[in-house]
């Protein structure tokens, strides 16, 4: 049997906003963009003496919203993401065992601190 947990995602984000001329810095607005990079994941049966590991590529995008409430920033965001990541382990010549990490999204809220140009964030959501 292989365990299969959720889990619960947090980070914490810092990020510099480009000063525009004779306007005040805002964090208010959407924003969207693309993500991507390489991932690794190892399984083992409970019970059982084989061990899977696996690689690949991930790739996806992401969007999101931001209000800005004079210096408190609070926002929501998604993300969609392609996974390639897959490996597989033969035990004792007798059979095969496969894993892949299927595709996956997010959506995750965040609470920030805007000073000036610099925003920082904490974000916490479910994927």
């Amino acid at each position: 049997m292989v365990r299969v947990a959720r889990s619960f995602q947090a980070g914490l984000l810092l990020s510099v906003s480009p000063a525009m001329a004779d306007d005040p810095p805002t964090w208010t607005g959407l924003y969207v963009g693309a993500e991507g990079g390489w991932g690794r994941l190892s399984a083992q049966s409970a019970g059982q003496s084989f061990l899977v590991n696996g690689n690949g590529a991930v790739v996806g995008g992401f969007a999101g919203y931001r209000y800005q409430f004079s210096a408190l920033v609070l926002g929501l965001e998604g993300s969609a993401n392609w996974s390639g990541i897959e490996g597989s382990s033969q035990s004792a010549g007798t059979f095969t065992q496969s894993i892949r990490l299927k595709d996956y999204a997010t959506a995750g809220g965040q609470v920030g601190f805007a000073l000036g140009n610099v925003l920082i964030m904490a974000r916490a959501g479910m994927p």
